[in-house]
């Protein structure tokens, strides 16, 4: 026999006993022994000098199948051995190099197994190595072969490859997967992709990975594991090319993922957020509307939700209730109708919301932004919750820390975008201006005015405000059409929807009452899929009530009455059936049944808008009243005038609520709008009483306001609230300012105290009562309103007498003549004149004249002859409370002739002016101010030389330890320059006098910029009610001796002036001065008089003042003894004209 049949042989043999091993028939007993009995043959083959060359080879074989049978560790070392030491020799043409190549490497790899031994696995990884060479790629047998060489190295990477291991593993599978291998195989190629993937940041290898992870996941039966590879593959997959298939793939094989058992329940949550994130991509994901409508996200973001009760993972369970978080707002954001078909779904998704973001905060080891801006969005959430449910505040503590964050300018926009809506929805709801201002700054600012939506809704607000402050339809037409313009231009969403339809709703109705065409209509129909359609609907109905009343359409108001009456009175709708039914009244008088209905819809919306104190209280209210004046029953005039007096007391809020004095004089301007069909109410009805609390409501909002300030801390601490009192005094009574560079009156501080104190003690009316007795303090004789017409009532004197009842006179003489509109237009010009001396001073002094001469006959003698009822014998005292622009008038100079002789009211009674009734009430309270040093300023900017004079001369002869200062001709010494800065330190300590001879400008369109001229500088009313804001000053006497201190401008009822602010923010007693008045002899002389007589004769401020103007006016007057030789030395030529003694007026004690 020769050695190749040998051979041939060994094989035959070999290839028997593995056949064997298959055998069902064949018992492991007879097996071994046909084992034994081949091996026996082989030894003594090995002993034939023609030894086969497959004899160690075939003896391997037979060695390692016992091995399997028996585990026999000794067979697999003789297999392996042998194998070892043949196996190196043999040539690459050798038929079994290959079988006997892997069986080395099997060997080898069961030797390590057992042995831990990781020497034994280079030998095994060059003999696989040898074997893949051999066969080559294409080879049928290849595939197996390198997925004996992948896992000898990956065994010997000790199952972490990395590098060159990795892709050597990586190749090999490439080849193993194209033959017969399992799903395992499969996904452990899936696995080896993902991590080279992530390693070396290869989309290829990613889409690879998780395209095997995926279908060995299809034939497995537990396969969450391959499930979540493959998604975790297309997570990094998506992070390194931000394509939205990735992400769509991540959500796919998280859901595989979830609806297999896991087994942790952190799994459970790993993979919920993995599926949230990849649905929202923080929001960012393009057409995300159509996605989530698409797509079961609700359903996801409620599982994810109760996958946070199965495990406290410190890691996992904050990070997903963030994104839980975040996927509520998202869904609220873009599918609102999924999520809240109703406004009352919205509170357990606010209390959810709560629980969510304490899990959230509870993440460790993450950036400080990371909480940064969970705080924020906590925020944002309270914010909204506040505002849907009518606390109608808003905090940004958190959202300001983001802000001021570097690491996260990226959101800086978004942040702002934040606050502004907020704000903006706040300032909204409460009529504060500051909150809307700064939101409305916001949207319009210029990384957050790029957005379309932004600036369109932004320009929406600002077009509500002009209407809360009482903007005509026709200035706000045009404004509200172009929101609407650009809202139909946007792509539609829900962010905008509601918006567009109350535009739509507004637009339509300004158009049927300015005679245009309507756009079309568009908004409405979308608006039906809206979460907000309960709000959208009765806008709507709102806009047919409102068109069908103009065109006097009782069909359509009947039809929908009925659709109301159907829906119930729930909500908005139920104000919107008051109108309806209001307005069906109106049309039919004879209808009570109608205007029962209104009435009950109207009472029920009104208790709720006192309750909150809503600054649409205004409408709604007069309404009410309106329709119980129709209906006439027992007590419902009464009723109407308490309604409106509820009103005025509403706009004395809404102007105390504001932060800024600017923005309050913006509200007080449209707030006193109601204020002349309640005065012809009260008149009409004889509730005169009632009658001089309502004009009392309307005068000096703002100057009540800042006085109504500076008793905030006493009264907070009454209360026993002594924590929001020490935040009051330490804010200056503001808070900080919003986001740097915008208002810094945000004011959320003051509407917290301002609730806890509450309206009714901070705007309740001034009583008669109250009147009589700070008349009673004041030694005056009566409180007068000059009230003029209007198309509500006739011009009316209304008197409050110290002692008895209240008298209302009608004024016709106050309604006719043009001699005050004259008088106010003569006025503007000169005042606006380049020469003040010029032709329009004449012109001035002739009107002056002219209304002092109709004011006799309008209004002072009827002022006279009450004064005199009360005062008897004697010359009456009177405090005027002129109303409108009766204001501009001086009524102490109103003359009449007498024996070709003019006499004047002043002649004849001492007249005090006031603010209001309010007003006189606190400043008859304020205690007199004994210490302190009085200060006189004279000329301080060195451009009124008279005053030096004036203040030189007062000083040395009534106030000789006073505080001079200003610029004084030498050898007078200052002790001061007169800059702002003395003035406003004196101001800040207890003053007994503050007399200021100096230049000053009425800024009678914006009279809060009035100014004093100081040495270095300008002292606006604005900085002086900044002064000391949340104590009233200590000061006694404030004399402006400067031009058109107590000229008050357009805001006649306001009466907002220098003189009265130095009255609201603390002086007991202020003089100041109507127009420019005579710079020289006739105003040094007049205030001299005015001090000689307060010093040296001990007259009441008042008194003093009107014998120093009755001294003006005596051609025969003599100088005091008291008076310097150098004011003695001026010519005495009779100085009686209007111009140099009637300019200054008194108020307060």
């Amino acid at each position: 026999m020769t050695t190749t049949d040998r051979d041939e042989q060994l094989r035959r043999e070999a290839a028997r006993l593995e056949a064997l091993l298959d055998d069902e028939q064949m018992t492991e007993e007879r097996w071994l022994a046909e084992a034994e009995d081949s091996l026996a043959v082989l030894a003594r083959l090995a002993e034939d000098p023609l030894v086969p060359v497959r004899l160690p080879g075939c003896t391997a074989r037979i060695l390692a199948l016992r091995y399997a049978v028996t585990s026999e560790v000794d067979d697999l070392d003789n297999t392996a051995d042998l194998l070892s030491a043949t196996v190196p020799t043999l040539p690459g043409s050798y038929p079994d190099l290959v079988e006997e190549l892997t069986l080395l490497a099997d060997a080898r790899r069961e030797q390590y197994r057992i042995r831990e031994d990781r020497t034994l696995l280079p030998e095994a990884i060059e003999a696989a190595t040898r074997a893949t060479a051999v066969l080559g790629p294409d080879h049928p047998l290849a595939p197996a072969c390198h997925l004996q060489l992948a896992e000898l190295r990956f065994l010997l990477s000790d199952c972490e490859p990395r590098g060159d291991t990795l892709d050597r593993i990586a190749e090999s599978l490439a080849i193993a997967v194209r033959g017969d291998v399992t799903p395992e195989e499969w996904g452990w190629y899936g696995e080896i992709l993902y991590e080279r993937g992530t390693a070396k940041e290869d989309p290829a290898d990613l889409r690879a990975a998780a395209h095997w992870l995926s279908r060995a996941a299809e034939q497995q039966d537990d396969a969450w594991l391959s499930w979540a590879t493959a998604a975790d593959a297309c997570l990094a997959l998506f992070d390194l090319t931000q394509d939205i298939a990735a992400a769509d793939q991540v959500v796919e094989y998280a859901t595989r993922v979830l609806g297999l058992p896991l087994p942790k329940p952190e799994l459970a949550q790993e993979y919920h957020y993995h599926r949230l994130n990849a649905a929202f991509l923080v929001g960012e994901r393009p057409g995300l509307r159509a996605y989530l409508g698409a797509h079961p996200a609700l359903d996801w973001v409620a599982q994810a939700q109760s996958a946070l009760d199965l495990a406290d993972d410190p890691d996992v369970t904050p990070l997903l209730a963030f994104q839980v978080t975040s996927g509520w707002i998202y869904l609220m954001s873009h599918v609102p109708e999924q999520v809240a078909p109703r406004i009352a779904d919205l509170a357990p998704l606010f209390e959810n919301l709560d629980r969510l973001l304490e899990l959230a905060g509870q993440l460790s080891d993450v950036p400080p932004e990371y909480h940064l801006v969970l705080a924020a969005v906590a925020e944002l959430m309270r914010n909204q919750q506040r505002i849907v449910y009518g606390d109608r505040d808003a905090g940004f503590q958190a959202t300001r820390a983001a802000l001021a964050c570097p690491e996260l300018a990226d959101l800086h926009p978004t942040l702002r975008s934040m606050i502004a809506m907020a704000s903006t929805q706040v300032g909204t709801a409460t009529g504060a201006l500051a909150p809307l201002d700064a939101g409305l700054g916001m949207l319009m600012s210029h990384d957050v005015s790029d957005d379309r939506e932004a600036s369109a809704i932004g320009l929406f607000f600002e077009a509500m405000a002009q209407f809360r402050l009482g903007a005509q339809p026709s200035e706000s037409y045009p404004k509200l059409r172009r929101v609407w313009e650009m809202l139909m231009a946007l792509p539609p969403g829900p962010s905008t929807e509601l918006v567009t339809a109350m535009v739509e709703s507004l637009v339509r109705v300004l158009m049927a009452g300015l005679g245009d065409s309507p756009p079309p209509t568009s908004a409405h129909a979308a608006a039906n899929r809206l979460w907000t359609a309960e709000l959208v609907q009765p806008m709507v109905l709102a806009e047919r009530v409102t068109v069908a009343a103009m065109a006097k359409d009782s069909a359509t108001l009947r039809t929908v009455c009925q659709e109301l009456d159907l829906g119930g009175s729930t909500g908005l709708s139920g104000p919107i059936r008051g109108m309806a039914y209001n307005e069906l009244s109106k049309m039919d008088p004879h209808d009570s049944e109608a205007l029962r209905v209104a009435i009950e819809e109207y009472e029920a919306y009104v208790a709720k808008l006192v309750s909150e104190r809503h600054p649409s209280l205004e409408h709604f209210a007069l309404a009410l009243a309106e329709a119980l004046r129709r209906r006439n029953g027992p007590g419902d005039r009464a009723r109407s005038r308490r309604l409106g007096l509820e009103v005025l007391r509403n706009a004395a809020w809404s102007v105390l609520l504001q932060s800024g004095s600017e923005a309050a004089l913006r509200v007080a301007r449209s707030a006193t709008a109601a204020a002349d069909r309640v005065t012809a109410w009260c008149r009409a009805d004889g509730s005169f009483e009632e009658l001089v609390q309502v004009l009392d409501e309307r005068r000096g909002l703002v100057l009540r306001a800042a006085n109504s300030s500076r008793t905030i801390t006493e009264q907070l601490a009454d209360l026993g609230e002594t924590g929001l009192a020490a935040r009051w005094e330490a804010a200056s009574g503001h808070d900080d300012e919003l986001v740097p560079g915008l208002d810094p009156h945000w004011g959320a501080l003051r509407r917290s105290v301002l609730r806890t104190l509450g309206a009714e003690e901070l705007v309740a009316p001034t009583s008669v009562d109250s009147l009589r007795a700070a008349l009673g303090v004041h030694g005056s004789d009566l409180l007068a309103y000059l009230v003029p017409g209007t198309d509500y009532h006739g011009a009316l004197l209304v008197v409050v007498p110290v002692r008895g009842n209240v008298i209302v006179e009608a004024l016709p003489g106050l309604e006719s003549g043009s001699a005050l509109a004259e008088y106010q237009a003569a006025y503007d010009q000169w005042y606006q004149a380049d020469d003040p001396a010029g032709e329009e001073y004449e012109r001035w002094r002739e009107a002056l004249r002219s209304v002092c001469a109709w004011a006799w006959a309008a209004g002072a003698s009827q002022v006279l002859r009450a004064g005199r009822a009360v005062a008897g014998g004697r010359d009456p005292r009177v405090v005027l409370v002129p109303v409108g622009n009766l204001g501009a008038v001086p009524w102490h100079a109103a003359f009449r002739r007498i024996e070709d002789k003019e006499r004047y009211l002043v002649q004849d009674a001492t007249v005090s002016y006031v603010p209001s009734g309010q007003l006189l009430c606190e400043a008859v309270h304020r205690p007199e101010v004994t210490s302190g040093r009085p200060v006189l300023v004279g000329n301080p900017a060195g451009n009124l030389g008279p005053g030096a004079y004036e203040a030189f001369s007062v000083r040395e002869a009534f106030y000789p330890a006073g505080s001079l200062l200003g610029t004084l001709p030498r050898p007078w010494v200052a002790d001061g320059a007169g800059t702002a800065g003395e003035l406003l330190e004196r101001l800040g300590g207890p003053l007994p006098l503050v007399h200021l001879a100096c230049h000053a400008e009425a800024d009678l369109r914006q009279p809060l910029r009035s100014t004093i001229e100081l040495a270095d500088g300008d002292v606006s009313s604005t900085e002086l009610l900044r002064l000391s804001p949340t104590r009233a000053l200590e000061l006694g006497l404030a004399v402006l001796a400067g031009c058109t201190t107590n000229a008050s401008g357009v805001d006649h009822d306001e009466a907002l002036s220098l003189s009265t602010t130095f009255l609201a923010i603390g002086a007991r007693t202020v003089i100041g001065s109507l127009w420019l008045v005579p710079a020289g002899r006739a105003t040094v002389q007049l205030m001299f008089l005015f001090h000689h007589n307060l010093r040296q004769h001990g007259l009441p401020p008042a008194e003093a003042l009107r014998r120093a103007q009755l001294w003006l006016l005596d051609p025969q007057r003599s100088c005091p003894d008291t008076m310097p030789l150098a004011l003695r030395a001026l010519p005495l030529d009779p100085d009686d004209s209007i111009e140099c003694w009637a300019g200054f007026t008194h108020q307060g004690c």
